[in-house]
């Protein structure tokens, strides 16, 4: 065993054969590449489960429910200081007739509902359910946008299905960007300082980059395989973790992290 491990170590360094390593690890890159190709990832997390997980089947079990093909949107119209006076609950009824009912699934929302104090009023608009998160999040905007439109002295906020599954998107926003980046230059400043060249740290920084897109690929055919679906927050930290873990200086032998 020890001779076949010497051998092969001889094979994989020596400057007569290690270029054959190169060019094999190149083709199955590529043909990775290739075949696999990359996926988007949803912004939004999903449940990030197997599909014979308990839960995942209680969700596959709810889409079966007549409420499935709606969602809501609850606006909450709060005063700053005092009760809603009639001239600003006639104007939230006009909203709710009026421009949220264009947007309202079958065109109606109903009459906006008084607290016992007469300090808060809410509206809710129902909604067909959005798959796409840009559109999702533009559609939530323009609701906030129309609600809140010729309101003084009132505080105006979205919360309900609508509300939850924009701001949990909005905070894994750019997330895989973002840390990637981050990570990028965090470790690109770390192999200048340990090479202390204007160039040599490139290398490593491309294999990094180029095993960050295999991990990736092969993370999403592995997930898809059981069932898992990725998104952006799974991902982010992928990238990090695959660049923090190449990102190895051989002249020191010690991880740059």
């Amino acid at each position: 065993m020890e001779l076949f491990m010497g051998a092969l170590t001889r094979f994989l360094t020596s400057a007569k054969t290690s270029w054959i390593i190169l060019v094999i690890t190149a083709l199955a890159a590529t043909a990775l590449f290739a075949l696999a190709g990359s996926e988007e990832s949803e912004t939004a997390p999903s449940v990030g489960l197997p599909s014979s997980a308990e839960s995942v089947k209680v969700d596959q079990l709810l889409e079966e429910f007549p409420s499935a093909d709606a969602t809501s949107a609850l606006l909450v119209f709060a005063s700053e200081a005092g009760v809603l006076d009639e001239k600003t609950l006639s104007l939230i009824d006009q909203k709710a007739f009026g421009d949220l009912a264009a947007l309202a699934l079958h065109g109606a929302v109903p009459p906006a509902q008084v607290s016992d104090d007469g300090t808060v009023a809410l509206v809710v608009v129902p909604l067909e359910p959005e798959p796409d998160v840009a559109e999702q999040t533009a559609r939530a905007q323009e609701i906030r946008d129309i609600a809140a439109a010729d309101l003084e002295g009132v505080r105006v906020y979205l919360t309900g299905a609508e509300g939850f599954e924009v701001d949990i998107a909005a905070v894994f926003d750019g997330a895989d960007f973002t840390l990637l980046l981050t990570t990028v230059i965090v470790v690109a400043v770390l192999l200048l300082i340990t090479y202390r060249s204007p160039w040599l740290w490139i290398v490593p920084l491309v294999v990094i980059g180029l095993a960050d897109a295999l991990a990736g690929i092969v993370a999403r055919q592995v997930a898809s395989a059981v069932g898992i679906q990725l998104d952006a927050s799974i991902t982010g930290i992928l990238s990090v973790l695959v660049s923090f873990g190449p990102g190895r200086c051989r002249r020191c032998d010690r991880g740059c992290d």
